[in-house]
């Protein structure tokens, strides 16, 4: 009995034994854990401790710089700061590094100076009843206008000016450089284009002048595009002399004219409405004629020019005292993709045709497409220009149209007497 007894208590101590050891197994695991999830969360924190802190650093960093330089730009003497020289790339359009003010500001002196270069190939035009006395100062635009000397024989010189200016006389007074006075003989004057061009005998002009008289030929290509640098020239800003400069807003424009299609350009110059002049590059070659004449194609924002070369054949005739042969027409040039567009082929479209015009009695009619003229196949109106700067008046000139009738295409032959 006692033995038994003796088992039972043997065997009651191991079984607790065996249940403290399992409960002390346990705890030993929850230490372990606890301990585990501490150093994740001290590691976590680390890292991002170590974030912020070179994130701090970087911006201390950055602030400590800033009055450094501020205070080095500050002090800095002008002796000792050379000007920035201009970007090499002035045409924003071909790319390069933007302009700093600096530079911006030293680009439109360089520009002025050669604006200002011009002075001896232009002169001052005013009608015969003008007052000379307010030459010097602003006066009405339909009174003053620049003259352009663009070209010179043995005896006279001739200038481009504009057809206002010379309305309803038969000579003009003009004010030469050294501001002396001289009679001019109006040789022709063209009202679509509001142009004149003079001639003014040089025996009438001082031998030191004449020494100094620069002639700007008009023979040059017109090469700006949008954002290409400009300086307008003569009267611009209404006050004779006076140079502006800008840019080139807009250089697609074509304006329909009578036998003609203007290539067009718009600046971001200021537009005055007794501006008028001629458009230089930044080269100072002759690119174009300032023109108030078309706002509901280059609006009135900023002044807007004429390509010399759309207006280059009728100064031509002008110089001679001649108009140039007369088809009457108003064309607009018709590119592939557009054509193609309209189901038309590629030539010069006829958008309308003068009553009783030499065209209207040749036969030529609205819609019509001028595909050929005189064997020449024709792509643009600038091409029949060319053409027509090569013919006299009573000539004939044969034209190949493309016109459709109903859902054909037919081509017709079409011969003009020129007028």
């Amino acid at each position: 009995m006692e033995i038994k007894k003796g088992n039972e208590q043997i065997h009651r101590e191991k079984k607790y034994q065996f249940m403290k050891e399992q409960v002390r197994l346990d705890r030993k695991k929850q230490a372990w854990a606890t301990c585990r999830r501490l150093g994740m969360l001290a590691m976590t924190a680390a890292i991002f401790g170590g974030i912020a802190g070179a994130a701090f650093l970087a911006v201390k960093f950055r602030f400590d710089r800033t009055p450094a330089k501020a205070v080095k730009t500050a002090t800095a003497t002008p002796s000792s700061t050379a000007v920035p020289a201009p970007s090499p790339v002035r045409d924003p359009v071909a790319g390069g590094k933007r302009m700093n003010l600096s530079e911006y500001s030293r680009l439109s002196e360089e520009l002025a100076a050669v604006g200002e270069t011009m002075e001896y190939s232009l002169v001052g035009v005013r009608g015969k009843q003008g007052d000379f006395k307010q030459w010097q100062g602003y006066v009405p635009g339909s009174q003053l206008s620049f003259g352009l000397i663009f070209e010179e024989s043995q005896r006279h010189y001739y200038i481009l000016t504009l057809g206002s200016a010379v309305a309803g006389q038969t000579s003009v007074q003009m004010r030469l450089m050294d501001n002396s006075v001289v009679e001019g003989r109006i040789l022709g004057k063209d009202d679509v284009l509001n142009l004149a061009v003079v001639s003014v005998r040089k025996e009438k002009i001082s031998d030191d002048l004449l020494s100094k008289i620069e002639v700007s030929s008009l023979a040059g290509e017109t090469q700006v595009v949008n954002g290409s640098k400009v300086i307008a020239v003569g009267c611009p800003s209404g006050v004779m002399g006076s140079v502006m400069t800008g840019s080139i807003s807009h250089d697609e424009i074509a304006v329909p004219v009578l036998d003609n299609e203007l290539r067009v350009f718009s600046t971001d110059i200021h537009y005055c409405d007794q501006g008028n002049g001629v458009m230089l590059d930044e080269d100072g070659r002759v690119i174009g004629v300032i023109t108030g004449e078309f706002p509901e194609y280059a609006g009135r924002g900023g002044l807007s020019f004429i390509d010399v070369a759309s207006v280059r054949q009728t100064v031509g005739f002008l110089r001679k005292g001649k108009k140039p042969p007369y088809m009457g027409i108003l064309c607009k040039t018709l590119q592939e993709s557009v054509a193609e567009a309209h189901g038309l082929v590629q030539g010069v479209y006829v958008t309308d045709v003068y009553a009783k015009s030499p065209a209207y009695q040749g036969g030529m009619r609205v819609a019509d497409v001028i595909v050929q003229v005189d064997g020449t196949d024709i792509r643009s109106m600038e091409e029949i220009c060319r053409i027509l700067a090569g013919r006299k008046k009573k000539e004939t000139l044969v034209c190949k149209v493309v016109r459709l009738s109903g859902k054909k295409k037919v081509r017709k032959i079409i011969k003009i007497v020129l007028g």
